[in-house]
């Protein structure tokens, strides 16, 4: 039966570049869901899901998953299968125009 490790917003009201949640520890873990809403008068913006063996890692991180900005006030979710060490959701292009948040879902199997 598939249980979920974590459900929580890791990123909230972003429009800066490089903007990185802090790493979220999963080792085991299966299935990644992320979740990212681009809010009211947003234009371009893009969100990246990376892994990493060490949280404190400073290089650039594996990329697992990318979501671009797809319309004004919508949501994108993009789903990865693991297993995992670290993740973060990094935002890859500023937000334009308005701010977006991020939410990621660890669930075991």
């Amino acid at each position: 039966m598939s249980r979920v490790r974590f459900d929580e917003p890791v990123l909230t009201d972003v429009s800066a570049l490089n903007t990185a949640s802090v790493p979220v520890q999963m080792p085991g873990a299966v299935y990644a869901e992320l979740i990212i809403t681009f809010g009211a008068g947003t234009s371009a913006g893009s969100f990246v899901l990376e892994e990493s063996d060490d949280p404190l890692f400073a290089g650039t991180w594996a990329l697992l998953e990318t979501v671009a900005w797809a319309a004004v006030s919508s949501k994108v979710i993009k789903k990865v299968v693991g297993p995992f060490k670290y993740l973060r959701v990094r935002a890859s292009v500023g937000v334009v125009g308005g701010t977006a948040s991020a939410r990621l879902n660890i669930i075991d199997n």
